[in-house]
Order: structure tokens, then sequence, then C-alpha cells
């Protein structure tokens, strides 16, 4: 896959705890222009896409850790979400390595850069593998959501996403992000043209 045809990434994971040693579940990426929106559809959203399902057992034993409340919290979603998390079988140095190499060159945005900013650089660490971003260069989409729109919630109001997103599913939540960053991008451009 190409790291040349979009400048961005946006980054999402689920984990099993909120502290650094969380184990990961998933890790979801997806390269885009914000200028120019993906083909938000499912017959074609699968281009640019990073998308792994983590070995648990294999964390669990490394030492990394998992709360009580997180799992409660899982416990009480959607279960087209609990089932996104199932069946993971890529080890975690791996899918570091792989996610290295999507990200390389990208700038990278998060939801709120103290979750992934901190869990996944403890995780390249845990293994020994050279975490590709320094702190300071994760961009926060909250953050670039409200600049745009002079919100204060870090999302669009009211605004329409398509019906088949599911939340808390690592990969529709890049999709959810990149879709609200492209139309505060496309509003703001709206009031200044």
């Amino acid at each position: 896959m190409s790291n040349t045809a979009t400048d961005k990434v946006l980054l999402d994971i689920e984990t099993a705890d909120v502290k650094d040693s969380a184990i990961i579940f998933t890790i979801s990426a997806v390269q885009f222009y914000l200028s120019k929106p993906l083909p938000f559809d499912r017959e074609n959203i699968d281009n640019e896409v990073f998308h792994l399902r983590l070995e648990v057992s294999e964390q669990v034993l490394m030492g990394r850790t998992s709360s009580e409340s997180t799992l409660l919290w899982w416990k009480n979603q959607s279960s087209e979400a609990k089932d996104k998390l199932n069946r993971g079988d890529t080890d975690l140095k791996l899918a570091l390595e792989e996610l290295s190499k999507f990200v390389k060159g990208h700038q990278i945005f998060v939801r709120g850069t103290d979750f992934e900013g901190s869990i996944l650089p403890h995780a390249y660490k845990m293994v020994g593998v050279k975490c590709p971003w320094y702190f300071n260069q994760l961009r926060d989409v909250r953050t670039y959501i409200d600049a745009l729109t002079n919100g204060t919630t870090g999302y669009i109001k009211d605004m329409e996403l398509p019906n088949w997103l599911i939340s808390h599913y690592s990969l529709h939540d890049c999709y959810r992000d990149i879709y609200q960053m492209q139309s505060a991008v496309s509003a703001k451009n709206t009031i200044e043209g």
C-alpha cells in the first residue's frame, strides 16, 4: 500500500483498560486528505486502510492489563462492536511494525492525544520497536473540529452519518472522525467563501 496517496492518517484503538499498559484488541488507521472525501460506502471504503485484531493471551503473558471497569463498559456495548473484538490473531510486535509502515510520513490524528498517545508508545517500548512518532506530533480530532466550527464537544452537532457505522469499532470510529473533520473543513470553507 503506497503512503503517497494521502497526507493524513486517522488512528484509533480499542482496549481492555485505559492505562498505558492496556491490552489492545484492535488497531485501525485510515489514510485521507482533509479536502478530498473518501468514498464512504461499503463497496469502496477499504482503500488505504489498516485494521488488525490482536491476539490477547500473548499480551496478558507480556503483562499488559485489563480493568474491571473497562470490561464492564464493553459488556454494555452493542453486540456488533463486541463481535469486532473477537478472534484476534496478530501478535503485538508484528501489528506495531506494520502500523509504523502505514503511518510513515503522514500527519497523525487521534480523538484525544492522551489515549492512543500513551497506550501505543507504551506498547512499542514493551516490544522493543521504535514508536514512529514523537509525543508532540499527534493531533487531536476534537480540537480540530471545535476550532473550525466554534464548537465545544469535538463533534459537529446534528451531523448525519451513515447508518452502517458501528460505534466503538475502531475502523468505523476512524471513518466517523474523518467525516466530522472533512465536514468541519467544508463548513469553514463555505463560511469564508
